[in-house]
């Protein structure tokens, strides 16, 4: 084996190990790490590729004009029920290659949002939320307006988890 071909497997694993990686059952891997109990799973939906392309298209046709989900191109939501009392700790999740951008922890739950950006605006966004016994993981993959973050933030400090749910559900910026 050559040399340059060694050095590139191992720059290659190096890269691979510096990024967080995120989806529905990661997250439900990391809540049952930390809270010792596997969380009851109460509704999962991802969207991307073939079928984010026939929501479209249903969607356009229902509306009779293009409809585009404001440039998601990517949904991932799942809100699972952990046990009365036990908390996430939001601080606890591997986020490399991420920026964290939100931190909230308040009487009323916590939220945290990580952003990987492009040149000009981002277009990846994790969001991990807890308000009693429900813990809502949801992923973004799109263009998005920098301001989209505080919005969330917004929306789950004024109506909590369910209105957050509703607003990714029903994403329209």
């Amino acid at each position: 084996m050559n040399f340059k071909v060694i050095l590139l497997v191992m720059v290659s694993i190096i890269l691979i190990s510096c990024y967080a990686p995120f989806s529905p059952e990661q997250a439900r891997n990391q809540i049952e790490k930390q809270i010792g109990v596997k969380p009851e799973e109460t509704f999962e939906i991802k969207l991307n590729g073939a079928p984010m392309k026939l929501a479209k298209f249903v969607a356009s046709e229902i509306a009779d004009e293009d409809v585009n989900f404001a440039g998601v191109k990517r949904i991932d939501l799942a809100i699972y029920e952990v046990p009365m009392g036990k908390k996430v700790d939001f601080k606890g999740i591997n986020h490399r290659g991420w920026d964290k951008v939100v931190g909230l922890n308040s009487e009323k739950g916590s939220i945290v949002i990580f952003l990987r950006t492009n040149a000009k605006s981002f277009a990846d966004m994790v969001i991990f939320a807890q308000q009693s016994q429900k813990v809502l993981y949801g992923r973004l993959k799109g263009n998005f307006s920098s301001e989209l973050a505080s919005k969330l933030k917004k929306t789950f400090e004024e109506d909590g988890i369910g209105s957050l749910k509703d607003k990714l559900q029903h994403f329209d910026e």
